[in-house]
């Protein structure tokens, strides 16, 4: 159903999915005063009022985040291979130069920066265990919890029914590996004009063009690798190619889409 004058957008931008692109896509649509300008997961820290001057929002959030948000926003969000946004996490943060890691305390860089990647993917820290365990399925879940042992705060048995209801009442998700199959079920379905081109805004994980990184050498995946992987995206994968599939079923049934104009 196409997005009206008065309903809201949320774009819950899952880390290292390729969503950057996404997001200035959508944002394009709305006012600058219409855009929430939080871009974490920090929506409680503001008030209802200030919440409801907002039509887009659009940042790092899971559901917790998007309950802030008043009314019944219609929510987006992008997937990708869960092994490959594994990697590109490890080697977009291992990227970043020390000189740099240190001047802006990152915790997640310099973790990285100081492990082999078979170390990274068994390493039981909260600084990083959050951001690779599993990520898409627990965003999708009630609460994001990462239990001491890796819980996810419910019944293993129902994580995935969960995860995969949430999904099935979004407004539209989609895919990085079939990016402007994606572009076009979401536009179809909010009733926008689809974009002539889709810009690409980052060389994606070619993180040493940019000055604050450097090219890092890539390991090769061996089988204790992919076991950890293997581990790490058990229900991710299953839900990824929940997400695949349905993508080429809305595909078939979304309406031609009809002029309209962004939001003023």
């Amino acid at each position: 159903m196409a997005l009206s004058e008065t309903e809201s957008l949320v774009f819950m931008h899952i880390p290292k999915t390729g969503g950057t692109t996404l997001h200035r896509l959508l944002k394009a649509h709305f006012a600058d005063e219409l855009i929430c300008p939080e871009r974490f997961a920090r929506l409680e820290a503001y008030s209802l009022e200030e919440l409801s001057r907002y039509r887009f929002f659009s940042g790092h959030f899971d559901r917790t985040n998007v309950a802030c948000i008043p009314g019944s926003p219609k929510i987006v969000t992008l997937f990708r291979e869960p092994k490959a946004r594994i990697l590109s996490l490890f080697y977009y943060w291992k990227s970043h130069k020390w000189e740099v890691i240190e001047a802006k305390d990152l915790a997640g860089p310099r973790m990285a920066k100081s492990m082999r990647l078979l170390d990274f993917l068994r390493c039981p820290l909260p600084g990083i265990t959050p951001n690779i365990d599993n990520v898409m399925t627990r965003t999708l879940l009630p609460q994001f919890v990462v239990g001491p042992n890796r819980e996810f705060g419910m019944a293993e048995e129902l994580v995935l029914p969960e995860a995969t209801a949430f999904l099935d009442n979004m407004e539209c998700f989609g895919v990085l590996e079939e990016y402007e199959t994606t572009v076009n079920v979401i536009w179809g379905q909010l009733g926008w004009h689809r974009p002539a081109t889709i810009p690409v805004t980052r060389s994606r994980d070619k993180f040493s063009i940019y000055s604050e990184m450097e090219e890092v050498e890539r390991e090769d995946i061996t089988p204790k690798i992919e076991q950890e992987l293997d581990r790490l995206t058990r229900y991710d994968t299953q839900l990824y190619e929940y997400a695949v599939s349905q993508l080429a079923t809305r595909k078939s049934s979304i309406p031609a889409p009809t002029p309209r104009r962004s939001v003023a």
